[in-house]
């Protein structure tokens, strides 16, 4: 999910907005974070330092001037960047910076935002590090396609929409 900021408008500041502590509500546009956020959703997003994220929490972080919004997948404080994102609906995301971070999403479309239990972020992690090692034809079994499929159930539980 992409927010960028109109032509008029000044570019974004990460290290302002952080600082500030503000809300931000924003619309959405894309596809990567289906099926929880839809283009037009409306994001609140609370602006705040990165020290105190979890893997599993949305956060909107800049890439190339575009404010985007995806899942914190993994943190790994030892490397230069320390958080791995990657939007719902993709299968790669990347490591970006304590910088590149602005905030913490808290609502969609005024409803708070679905907690996501530790099993399904533990169970995420093993299918992006793991599924690339699984031979194509052992990924069509029945027994893979329904726990990915119930994993995928917990990640994105629905919420209601205005």
């Amino acid at each position: 999910m992409t927010a960028s900021a109109s032509s008029g408008q000044r570019p974004l500041e990460p290290a302002l907005l952080r600082a500030s502590g503000m809300e931000l509500t924003l619309a959405a546009q894309g596809m990567s974070m289906l099926p929880l956020i839809r283009a037009g959703d409306r994001l609140r997003i609370r602006c705040g330092e990165p020290s105190d994220l979890q893997p599993g929490q949305i956060v909107l972080f800049l890439r190339d001037g575009d404010a985007v919004v995806h899942r914190l997948v993994e943190i790994d404080p030892l490397r230069t960047l320390p958080f791995y994102e990657q939007g719902d609906a993709v299968t790669r995301g990347s490591w970006i910076s304590r910088d590149a971070v602005i905030g913490v999403l808290v609502a969609i479309n005024d409803q708070p935002v679905p907690l996501v239990p530790a099993a399904a972020r533990i169970l995420a992690r093993l299918e992006r590090r793991m599924l690339p090692w699984v031979p194509r034809r052992l990924r069509a079994s029945p027994c893979l396609a329904r726990m990915l499929r119930a994993t995928k159930a917990l990640l994105h539980r629905p919420h209601a929409r205005s």
